[in-house]
């Protein structure tokens, strides 16, 4: 039997020669056709880009290792399954046609090792894929808003951190804006937080239209977005703020509705404000919460904001702990009947009897309960405080309902019925001993979801009054559908009503107005015996102010009812 040396390959970077027992002739034919297809096959992923239709034992080529790595560097991976399983198939058709065993025990060797490495590069090259996605995504996630696909805190920060150590050498100003939705916590109580979340997706896409490439929007968390504006000044950030506000003043498209939102927006500057990013984003998040109080809606940080916000955090704080702690009070000033002088309601105002700072006025932190979400547990504190105490002075002879103020978003949270009916139910308490007031802005905000809360409280009985009407913006029509028992004229026209004759014509059109649609009318604000007396003339139904009594703590209310006249029955116009 005539052996001869056949091409197999071998872990190092040669071809080399070995003997086969077996009947193969390099001279056959088809024999030689199949090593040079090998060759050729295998020869583009060599790391010297060679071919070669000759094999000899003095050839050299790259291990298989290098081959499959150059096949990873090039992308020809899917090339060298196809070359392979091609040479191999050439292979066996040899085999078969030479009928040798010793040829076929070869193939097999050489059919595995192929087949072993390439599976073993196909088996990694699916990890690696697999890998890198995983830590692209990974990356992503890391410095990427999730919903709404804006880079995050962390990656503004980093900007922001480069932009800084450029403006170092450049001398070129560095602004950011911080911006916050107005009332975006009442949108998610009263609509869902999925209209909450998509109109988060649609806010970006708009304000972005307003931004230059070099610029980043970017999403701190909840409704708080954050801009960084590279080479620009307080002027030009000014300018950019005030068209991002303009930007917001479209419309909403939510769910076939449409939806208004404002915002609050604060800049801060370097290196005028701050030097360092963590420093300057906290500087423009202080100028927001600034802008929140202006007309305007915008603000630039000044000294005075920081001294203003560093006692807003410890109050913030505090409020917190207060409405746990039960150091919220509640005071009561009484409403009067112009026709028969006697107590008709007493309005429940809440003070906070701060530990160091004494008595501190609603003006000054039910704002920042709005803003943290606390209002809802202060309002059910309120509520829970005005019930009982209604009750008790019922169980005492005294029958006097106590009204109480709702926010936009107390009036916005569906669940508000439900807490009030558990609330008259734990105390044994009838619908018609308390009052809740609202304003025409808290009621414009949502008008539908807003109708739908009243109606299910006046269905219990509770008694329902359109709180300093004449300052909003509500219909006539509007204003009918709504199912209310009285309306309060605003303070400041009442005060006015005796020098000013346009206040004085607003107030004769609000009684008159009232009385047409079948409600009570309350004048708030009056302080002196001579707009009473104008009051009686118009035909006002009921007055509350500085003349009959200022707001009094819950023993003293109770000693002054004792004095007044109070009526058995409690009548409302119809």
């Amino acid at each position: 039997m005539r052996c001869s040396r056949i091409a197999v390959w071998s872990g190092r970077s040669r071809w080399r020669g070995s003997r086969a027992p077996c009947s193969f002739s390099p001279s056959d034919r088809s024999s030689r056709a199949s090593l040079r297809l090998m060759s050729s096959s295998l020869a583009p992923f060599s790391s010297h880009g060679r071919s070669s239709t000759r094999v000899s034992s003095k050839a050299r080529a790259p291990p298989l290792h290098m081959t499959i790595g150059s096949a990873f560097r090039f992308g020809r991976l899917g090339a060298l399954a196809s070359m392979t399983t091609i040479t191999l198939a050439y292979l066996v058709i040899v085999g078969w046609r030479q009928q040798t065993y010793g040829y076929n025990i070869e193939l097999q060797r050489v059919a595995f090792a192929v087949s072993l490495y390439l599976l073993t590069a196909l088996i990694m090259s699916g990890a690696i894929r697999e890998l890198l996605e995983l830590r692209k995504q990974r990356e992503y996630q890391l410095f990427h808003d999730l919903l709404t696909g804006l880079p995050n805190r962390a990656l503004l920060i980093e900007r922001l951190q480069q932009q800084l150590l450029r403006q170092t050498r450049t001398g070129e100003s560095v602004a950011v804006l911080v911006m916050d939705l107005t009332d975006f916590k009442a949108v998610n109580d009263s609509l869902g937080h999925a209209v909450g979340d998509e109109l988060l997706k649609q806010v970006g896409p708009r304000l972005s239209a307003s931004l230059r490439a070099a610029d980043t929007m970017a999403r701190l968390g909840g409704d708080e977005f954050a801009i960084l504006l590279p080479g620009t000044d307080e002027t030009g950030a000014a300018r950019v703020a005030q068209k991002m506000l303009a930007a917001l003043e479209q419309a909403f498209p939510l769910e076939g509705e449409t939806l208004d939102i404002g915002a609050s927006v604060g800049v801060a500057v370097a290196p005028a404000h701050a030097t360092q990013a963590e420093q300057l984003l906290s500087r423009a998040d202080v100028a927001m919460y600034a802008a929140k109080g202006s007309l305007s809606g915008l603000a630039v940080f000044s000294a005075e904001h920081e001294r203003d916000g560093a006692g807003r955090l410890a109050l913030m704080s505090d409020l917190r702990r207060a409405v746990d702690e039960g150091e919220l009070v509640l005071y009561y000033q009484p409403q009067i009947d112009l026709r028969t002088g006697g107590i008709t309601s007493v309005e429940a105002l809440v003070r906070w009897m701060h530990p160091k700072r004494g008595l501190v006025g609603p003006d000054e932190f039910i704002p920042l309960a709005e803003r943290t979400g606390l209002i809802k547990r202060l309002t059910r504190t309120v509520l829970t405080e005005a019930i009982r105490q209604a009750r008790a002075w019922e169980l005492a002879g005294l029958r006097v309902p106590i009204a109480v103020n709702l926010s936009m978003r107390n009036i916005h949270d569906p669940q508000l019925p439900q807490t009030i009916a558990q609330l008259l139910q734990r105390w044994d308490a009838r619908p018609d001993l308390l009052r809740l007031e609202m304003t025409e802005t808290v009621l414009a905000a949502d008008p539908e979801r807003a109708l739908q809360t009243m109606d299910s409280l006046r269905a219990m009985g509770v008694h329902i009054a359109l709180d300093d009407f004449g300052i909003g913006y509500s219909s006539l029509a509007y204003l009918n559908r709504l199912p209310l028992d009285e309306i309060k004229i605003d303070r400041s026209f009442v005060i006015g009503m005796i020098d000013d004759e346009s206040s004085a014509t607003i107030v004769r059109a609000t009684v008159e107005l009232g009385h047409g649609l079948g409600y009570a009318v309350v004048a708030e604000g009056v302080e002196n015996a001579e707009t009473r007396q104008r009051l009686t003339a118009l035909g006002c139904d009921a007055i509350q102010g500085f003349l009959i009594a200022r707001p009094m703590p819950a023993d003293q209310t109770a000693e002054w009812i004792g004095r007044a006249t109070v009526p058995t029955v409690v009548t409302v116009a119809d």
